[in-house]
């Protein structure tokens, strides 16, 4: 029982350090390419 617990976790924080790695490559993203995404949004 305790190892499914200390297995449940390990997988809940490797889900957690996943999404913020790809958070924070989306914010990067979104700060290089700001005038491109502003050109598409008005087109």
């Amino acid at each position: 029982m305790q190892a499914v617990a200390l297995t449940a976790i390990d997988e809940y924080i490797a889900r957690r350090a996943h999404t913020s790695r790809v958070e924070a490559a989306a914010r990067r993203v979104v700060d290089e390419e700001a005038g491109v995404l502003e050109r598409l949004k008005d087109a």
